[in-house]
């Protein structure tokens, strides 16, 4: 079974308790006359006040505006790819990722590395302008959708550059939690049909360089 993710973050809860117990026969001298405890003194910092359903109001019509202004921006950046305008193409990815920056979210607690890798996967912003992300069951296996006219527009040495720039880092951190067979296929955007391993157009792969697919080299 595959999951199917479209930069909604998903984030798991870990909780964790602990204690300390004296097991070894340690005799611990207690003075008898033991300082006082001094009192607790309030907390000089008072708890930011509530928001007025207004201020939430407000706040949700900013994000609202902010997201449409990101969609705006990448049906934009779609559009320029596919009539090949390089300087409109450019202009809609720094705009692209002004906007992603205001928006960073809040990093994957999940348990599983690869698992906190697939959710903090960065959407529509350098070095990919990943649209879509499908993983493969319980593999390590990640497909990472682009827009296949954008990611043609760069340089073949450019488009490995990009795969590098985005699983390298990734990929490093995996090995460092013990996984060391994960694999990111980068493949065109195909809504509503789910990419295949014929599809790729890159290939990243743990302790392999990257390779561009025939396809990814004739396109």
């Amino acid at each position: 079974m595959r999951a199917l993710s479209c930069g909604i973050l998903l984030a798991g809860l870990i909780a964790g308790c602990g204690g300390d117990k004296n097991s070894t026969g340690t005799i611990v001298t207690v003075s008898p006359n033991p300082p006082p405890v001094p009192k607790s003194q309030p907390d000089a910092s008072p708890a930011p006040p509530e928001k007025s359903e207004a201020e939430h109001e407000a706040t949700d019509a900013a994000e609202a505006a902010a997201d449409m202004a990101l969609e705006a921006t990448n049906a934009q950046l779609e559009r320029a790819a596919k009539r090949q305008d390089r300087a409109a193409v450019v202009k809609a990815e720094r705009r692209l990722d002004r906007l992603a920056a205001r928006r960073p979210g809040e990093p994957s607690t999940a348990a599983d590395p690869f698992v906190r890798f697939v959710d903090d996967v960065q959407y529509k912003r350098a070095p990919l302008y990943v649209q879509q992300t499908v993983s493969e069951g319980a593999s390590h296996i990640l497909f990472v959708s682009v827009f296949r006219e954008q990611f043609c527009l760069k340089t073949p040495r450019a488009r490995i550059a990009a795969v590098d720039a985005f699983f390298g880092p990734a990929d490093a951190a995996l090995h460092k939690e013990g996984v060391d067979d994960a694999v990111v296929y980068i493949v065109p955007l195909l809504e509503p049909s789910l990419p295949e391993r014929r599809d790729a157009l890159a290939i990243g792969r743990s302790d392999t360089p990257t390779k561009l697919t025939a396809a990814g080299r004739a396109c």
